[in-house]
């Protein structure tokens, strides 16, 4: 008798630190618990950021390719527009050589004649 209360008490005593030892387990496996639902709330919440940053970024790319084309062809029409001022100063300083070659001549011809009007 005395060996079996002797056994009953040691397991008694085991069973007792068990019970301990799974209240401290419980105690702090819920704060995981807990946190992990957390964590999976804010995997779903940065995800959906997530989402709108790209669908934001998708967004201001279009928009940037829009503005590039549109600065595209502004240039393209200015840089025709400076072709044909180009073209046109050519045109103009042309017809100014031709109207003082002009000038000159004329200058000579009313030198003969006023030569020709004093003698």
């Amino acid at each position: 008798g005395g060996r079996d209360g002797a056994e009953r008490q040691r397991t008694k005593d085991e069973i007792a630190t068990l019970r301990t030892d799974i209240q401290l387990l419980c105690q702090s496996t819920n704060p995981l618990g807990k946190s992990l639902e957390y964590v999976h709330e804010d995997l779903e919440a940065m995800t959906r950021e997530l989402e709108h940053w790209r669908s934001l970024h998708a967004k201001n790319k279009a928009k940037i390719h829009e503005a590039t084309l549109e600065v595209d062809a502004g240039v393209k029409q200015l840089d025709t527009s400076l072709e044909d001022v180009d073209r046109q100063i050519v045109e103009e300083k042309e017809k100014i050589r031709s109207l003082k070659s002009a000038i000159i001549r004329n200058d000579a011809s009313i030198a003969k004649l006023l030569n020709g009007v004093v003698q």
